[in-house]
């Protein structure tokens, strides 16, 4: 999701913007290069910096990711949570991340 809001960005710009280390990021790259998901390469200014980028499959799982949210509501509607029940903890939840992120800093 990441990087379907901006594409091109390396390894440690995706970690921070996920609230984790770039050794545990790591192999999550990976296995989406596997998959062809994503590419790597080393910057062309710093080598020591690895940026990650979408391949057409990767921009293309997009259309099929919009309808993850619409499938977990439904659930838990069956599960007997009401949509107004759980969009209420939306913005709890934001702000224990937010906090969290600035405890970490």
């Amino acid at each position: 999701m990441v990087l379907w809001e901006a594409d091109e960005q390396t390894v440690t710009a995706i970690a921070h913007r996920l609230y984790l280390e770039s050794n545990t990021l790591t192999p999550l790259i990976k296995r989406m290069e596997a998959m062809k998901i994503v590419n790597r390469r080393k910057s062309n200014t710093d080598a020591r910096q690895t940026i990650v980028s979408l391949t057409a499959h990767g921009r293309a799982l997009e259309h099929e990711a919009a309808k993850i949210p619409g499938c977990m509501s439904a659930l838990l509607c069956e599960k007997g949570i009401e949509n107004g029940d759980f969009m209420q903890i939306v913005p709890i939840l934001d702000k224990f991340i937010e906090a969290l992120s600035k405890a970490r800093e």
